[in-house]
């Protein structure tokens, strides 16, 4: 894999996660997206010649400013109950600022994804009639090349800094992809 086309190829030649991508668009949620460890792994995976395992965790993130929190986690049900061989992560985008220090509200998925703690994280594929459309703030080099780099919004700030040097800890990626380089600073 050399660049976005192939990245695009790889996620156009996985029925699985295609079949994952028709489900989202037809929640009908705005800016609807599958996004971040869902994508990243997907990747990794499929580079390392791993199994892919998509029933671990979907995260799929959507922005209306009026769909509550518990809206929210009832569609999360919903498509837990519909499709139980899945792990389904339902964010609306509308108020998960909160969950960031020193963060202002997001205008979009897109600002939000921006957001995220790492670069090759800072991904989300969604279909629009049947045409894949990739929102890679930071394009795709880092992902395909096995790079955990923070994003320049998490590098701006201590605390974010913190928080992205945590998830290296806890998330262990070294262990399932030896191969990953982790840039601290």
């Amino acid at each position: 894999m050399k660049n976005q086309q192939d990245l695009m190829n790889c996620i156009s030649n996985n029925p699985e996660l295609m079949t994952i991508l028709i489900i989202v668009e037809e929640l009908h949620l705005p800016q609807a997206c599958l996004c971040a460890g869902t994508i990243r792994s997907t990747i990794w995976n499929h580079l390392s010649t791993k199994k892919n395992y998509l029933s671990n965790d979907l995260d799929i993130i959507f922005f209306d400013p009026n769909v509550s929190y518990e809206s929210t986690l009832l569609i999360q049900d919903q498509l837990q109950q519909k499709y139980p061989f899945y792990q389904w992560e339902l964010r609306n985008q509308y108020d998960m600022h909160q969950h960031n220090p020193n963060t202002a509200p997001y205008l979009s998925v897109e600002d939000a994804i921006s957001k995220f703690p790492e670069t090759c994280t800072a991904i989300g594929i969604r279909t629009q009639k049947g045409e894949l459309e990739l929102i890679a703030p930071y394009g795709v080099s880092d992902l395909i090349h096995f790079k955990v780099v923070p994003t320049p919004y998490y590098q701006t700030d201590p605390e974010r800094m913190a928080i992205f040097k945590q998830r290296l800890r806890q998330k262990d990626w070294k262990k399932t992809w030896p191969n990953l380089t982790l840039y601290l600073n």
